[in-house]
């Protein structure tokens, strides 16, 4: 997991980056990464994604989108 903060226009943004392995429709051999990017408050903009690949690095299944209704914080360790 990597976090990487920046700051333009005089807003913060913080994302996180998360990797693994595991099993996608019950078969293992499948790689994820997740991105999640806190856009700073009111959190209307906060976006997230997801990105699943097979063993050969195909992609099979992809996500992204803005969070809407909520704030996804990215809290420092």
């Amino acid at each position: 997991m990597t976090e990487d903060t920046w700051t333009v226009a005089g807003r913060t943004f913080k994302s996180r980056l998360i990797v693994g392995t595991g099993r996608y429709n019950g078969r293992s051999g499948y790689s994820f990464v997740v991105l999640a990017t806190d856009q700073g408050e009111p959190g209307c903009t906060d976006t997230f994604q997801i990105v699943i690949r097979d063993g050969g690095g195909t992609v099979v299944a992809a996500w992204s989108g803005t969070i809407r209704g909520n704030n996804q914080s990215i809290l420092e360790r």
